[in-house]
């Protein structure tokens, strides 16, 4: 059975290879401190600021509170980045299954998309 330090590794993971598919550039990401760091990202002009959160199937990763939230999105605002939440399914193995990314903020409505 896995532990949850490796459950968020692998979320982790999980978040830094879809957006390195995707073309963007890691520029923060502390793997020593699984759960406790954000992951910055950059392409181009554009920043991103992504919080993971990861379970394994059949479990649903956890949501943010709404102070999470609002705390995330207020870095993300001091370094220039748009901020999101991604939220990884795995099975057994480890391996995501599913990775859905909302982006936070005020104005940001609910945006869905599962890679």
């Amino acid at each position: 059975m896995a532990t949850q330090v490796e459950i968020v590794q692998a979320g982790e993971a999980a978040v830094v290879a879809a957006l390195k598919a995707k073309g963007w550039t890691i520029t923060v990401w502390d793997t020593q401190a699984p759960g406790s760091t954000d992951i910055e990202a950059t392409s181009g002009q554009k920043k991103l600021l992504v919080h993971a959160k990861a379970a394994i199937a059949p479990a649903i990763p956890e949501s943010l509170s709404s102070g999470e939230e609002r705390v995330i999105h207020s870095r993300a605002t001091e370094i220039g980045a748009e901020a999101y939440k991604a939220r990884v399914t795995l099975d057994q193995s480890l391996a995501p299954t599913a990775v859905e990314w909302r982006k936070l903020g005020r104005t940001a409505g609910a945006h869905h998309r599962k890679d």
